[in-house]
């Protein structure tokens, strides 16, 4: 396109939006002006219907007054004589008055006399029932004291509206008490909408608020009539909508309030729009006038674009093609005068001269580029979004052996190792959907010998022009030397991190088996020294109990005979209180003996224990090294300040004898009884533990070659990660200097190597835990039998 077609479409289009701005900021301004105007004409006219309808209802208020502050109405409500009637309620006097409805009501609230009349036929009618039902559904209308309780308004009913008036009956000088209430009403019929439309020269249209079958324009504001007026009505100023109802017509809405104050009617006013359409014709010759303006000033801007901007232009881009077609970036552009066309002459001929220099720099920075991409040892590579080579430098052919000329426009998975070809094309068509930036991996390559390779591929997305993605580019650097020293490498370090563990965890077992080698020495010689002085009081309780049941058999063979002793013997038996003695002593040794008992069952359970270093198997009997390891906890599980009492459930199954270590088996129980306990506490510092601790044992036969051994409590549990690496050696939960971490690690080697079973656990937190010992009943093949089994 032309810059003369540029400059007419600029001038056109400025002119026709400078106009349509015009056009529209105008009509915004200039009709809402006329709008406003109609809209505040079309609110005085439905304010004048409105108060029409208001000197109606004052007017009945009006004859309402006359005739109920009358003393022949007085006497007739009170009396309700026939010559009132017949005198003054005749069909033409009530017609006069153009009254439909006229009730006479007693104080009592009987109605003494109702008349209704058909104002077109003039003839007596009854009064409708509806107007009865709501008179006594509303019997305040008729309870008026005094004038201040008069009351008038609309009544919505079935076959009309009724304008209605009520007023005290009272005496003519209105002194008297009232005697009851006077009604009148007129239908606001057809007839009477009529005479108000012709009264104040309007289209008026009244509808019942309640009707359900509305037209559309009253059911479309009904809703917004009935909500409560916004801050600009006033109580005393009716709510009026402006709505449009066609271009020619416009029409005002207001809801008119029934007697009782509730939604009665809606009441319409039509009126011509020839005010707006007045305003709109004026808008229409201003418009035309500032078109005729508008061409002619386009017109001669176009002319004067023409001799001072549009012919030196042509003249400057003649010379500027000249020099473009020959190629010679030496010739000039002619510069005359001192305009922006001139500048823009001298700053073409400095970019000529810009450009001639960059040019011969370009050339210069290509034979280094092209040096460095032939000369480079890594391959410089460019794929198409297809991942096809689009690029490769000499490196390619060194390192693969292909030739650059027979991989060009090959896919680059076709080079890749056989194995992980299908990976890296699902890779790369990943890579282009999800637009990946850059990224690096490691990839093996086939050269042309068949031998792999490892390449370091460092590549990143290539866009096109139009932002489209046009494939990838990037390097690759032979490391297949590299990965093999740091695969040596590897191999080293993992064989001397296994040789640390298996020091680590060495060492560990050496020193628990020392210390436990030496708490069983310990224990068998405190159980040896404790046995033998505790069979000697054993022993000698029941001779001392034989011998003093033979003292006090003499006594009361004494007693027997001699049953006056003498003074001195009577008060020495009192002053030590024989017969308390008597009575006490047989308990006191008794109780004695208990103790030595219970003193005899640790020594057993400490001899038990003690056989920690017995390094041959045995066929031994589950449950009495569990019950000598409770023994020796029985001071851990006894209530201690705060924490109660840890209840201990036996639920013992009918075991076979299990051959194993049972000195080591022992120290397994104690290592997870321990532990249960320490759960068990830290549950009760924590978190308050709630419900009774315990610990519940219980064992059970699997099959005929295994018997399981469970040991759960309720103490505080673990996490699933916890439970990962809860028999890694020097693992703890518990504070620095409470454990070491070796003992489930050292339970778990036992079990597992030196029993060949399994050690395994099942814990959720702030649940409990459970344990499961799983043994073999025999270290080797032989018969299991259930017969006389030895003790620990």
């Amino acid at each position: 396109m032309t810059l003369r077609l540029k400059a007419l479409l600029i001038v056109g289009v400025t002119l026709v939006f400078l106009l349509i701005t015009l056009y529209l900021s105008l009509s915004g301004i200039w009709l809402r002006g006329f709008a406003q105007i109609e809209s505040q004409q079309a609110y005085l006219n439905v304010k004048r219907v409105t108060e029409a309808l208001d000197n109606d209802l004052k007017e009945l208020q009006s004859t309402a007054a006359d005739w109920a502050s009358w003393d022949e109405t007085y006497q007739f409500v009170e009396e309700g004589n026939e010559t009132y009637i017949q005198t003054n309620l005749e069909d033409a006097a009530i017609a006069n008055l153009q009254l439909n409805v006229m009730v006479f009501i007693h104080r009592g609230g009987r109605i003494v006399y109702d008349q209704g009349l058909d104002l077109e036929e003039k003839v007596t009618v009854p009064v409708p029932d509806s107007l009865r039902q709501y008179l006594a559904a509303n019997p305040r209308l008729f309870q008026n004291t005094n004038i201040a309780s008069s009351l008038y308004g609309i009544v919505v009913l079935p076959e009309n509206p009724l304008l209605l008036a009520t007023h005290p009956i009272l005496d003519s000088h209105q002194t008297a008490p009232s005697r009851g209430t006077l009604l009148v009403g007129r239908f606001l019929n057809t007839e009477q909408v009529q005479r108000i439309s012709t009264l104040t020269h309007l289209a008026i249209a009244v509808y019942p608020f309640s009707l359900a079958q509305l037209p559309s324009d009253f059911q479309a504001v009904k809703n917004q009539l009935d909500r409560p007026p916004s801050n600009f009505h006033t109580p005393s100023e009716p709510q009026i909508l402006i709505r449009l109802l066609s271009h020619e017509r416009i029409a005002g809405y207001t809801l008119i309030k029934d007697i009782q104050g509730q939604p009665g009617l809606l009441l319409r006013v039509d009126i011509a729009r020839d005010i707006y359409q007045r305003g709109q014709q004026g808008l229409r010759y201003l418009v035309a006038a500032l078109l005729i303006v508008g061409v002619t000033f386009g017109m001669v801007t176009l002319w004067l674009l023409e001799k001072w901007v549009l012919l030196p232009l042509a003249r400057f881009l003649a010379t500027v093609k000249h020099i473009r077609s020959s190629g010679n970036l030496s010739e000039r552009l002619l510069t005359p005068g001192n305009d922006e066309l001139s500048r823009l002459g001298i700053a073409m001929n400095q970019l000529l001269a810009t450009l001639q220099e960059s040019q011969r720099q370009l050339r210069q920075s290509q034979e280094r580029y092209q040096s460095v991409v032939d000369n480079v040892r890594e391959v410089i590579f460019q794929t198409d979004a297809k991942g096809r080579w689009m690029f490769l430098n000499p490196a390619w052919t060194e390192l693969t052996g292909f030739s650059i000329e027979e991989s060009l426009g090959l896919p680059f998975w076709k080079f890749i190792h056989p194995e992980d070809r299908s990976y890296q094309r699902e890779k790369f068509h990943r890579l282009i959907q999800e637009q990946v930036q850059d990224n690096r991996c490691e990839i093996r390559y086939q050269t042309k010998e068949g031998a792999g390779r490892i390449f370091e591929v460092h590549y990143r997305l290539r866009f096109a022009t139009d932002g489209a993605i046009a494939g990838i580019a990037g390097t690759l650097n032979d490391i297949s030397d590299r990965k093999l020293a740091e695969a040596r490498e590897q191999a080293k370090t993992q064989q001397l991190e296994q040789t640390l563990r298996e020091l680590t965890q060495t060492q560990a077992q050496l020193i628990q088996s020392e210390k436990m080698s030496s708490l069983g020495q310990l224990v068998a010689g405190v159980a040896h020294e404790i046995n033998n002085p505790v069979s000697f009081v054993s022993g000698n309780l029941e001779h001392a109990n034989h011998y003093f049941q033979q003292l006090l058999d003499l006594i009361d063979a004494y007693q027997q005979h001699y049953p006056n002793p003498p003074a001195a013997i009577q008060a020495q038996m009192e002053e030590i209180d024989f017969n308390f003695l008597a009575r006490d002593l047989p308990r006191l040794l008794d109780s004695m003996q208990v103790g030595a008992d219970r003193i005899s069952e640790i020594v057993k359970s400490l001899r038990n224990f003690s056989r920690l270093d017995e390094a041959e198997v045995k066929r031994v009997d589950i449950h009495e090294g569990l019950d000598s390891n409770l023994m020796i906890l029985q001071h851990k599980l006894k209530a201690q300040g705060q924490q109660a009492e840890i209840q201990i459930f036996k639920e013992y199954g009918n075991l076979p004898k299990v051959e194993c270590y049972p000195g080591q088996l022992n120290q397994v129980f104690m290592n997870l009884l321990t532990n249960a306990i320490d759960a068990l506490e830290e549950k009760r510092v924590t978190s308050n533990l709630a419900e009774s601790p315990w610990i519940r044992i219980r064992t059970e036969v699997k099959d005929a070659h295994c018997v399981l051994i469970r040991i759960a409590d309720n103490g505080t549990g673990m996490t699933e990660t916890t439970t990962q690496r809860l028999f890694d050696p020097f693992f703890t939960t518990k504070p620095v200097g409470k454990g070491t971490g070796l003992g489930l690690s050292i339970s778990y080697q036992i079990v597992l190597e030196k029993h060949k079973g399994q050690l395994l656990v099942n814990s959720e937190l702030g649940i409990g835990t459970e344990f499961t010992i799983e043994l073999p009943t025999s270290q080797s093949e032989g018969d299991i039998s259930y017969g006389n089994m030895p003790t620990f």
